[in-house]
């Protein structure tokens, strides 16, 4: 199933229950640890995926912030569309 697809699946089942995290206006310096500290709280609570706004802009913020993804362990895949990315988070426990 493609990333795309996998995220409506998980969408469609949460409905509007998906963990938003807004990053407008986010320092550059700062979005990781905010980024970081949100995934390991959703990974806690059980979520399944969650959606990160990171805006248009010049792009600077979401390719950090998709750099910082791509090597996160609690990150199993990541949907990119326009101004949003779309996480699903991992199943596998933290040990």
């Amino acid at each position: 199933m493609s990333d795309k697809n996998k995220f409506l699946k998980i969408s469609l089942e949460l409905g509007a229950k998906i963990p938003e995290l807004d990053l407008h206006g986010e320092n550059l310096g700062l979005a990781e640890e905010t980024v970081d500290q949100f995934l390991y709280q959703s990974f806690l609570q059980g979520e399944k995926a969650v959606r990160i706004i990171t805006g248009g802009g010049t792009g600077k913020l979401k390719e950090k912030v998709k750099n910082y993804l791509a090597k996160n362990s609690l990150v199993e895949e990541v949907l990119d569309e326009f101004g949003t990315l779309g996480v699903i988070l991992t199943k596998k426990s933290l040990n």
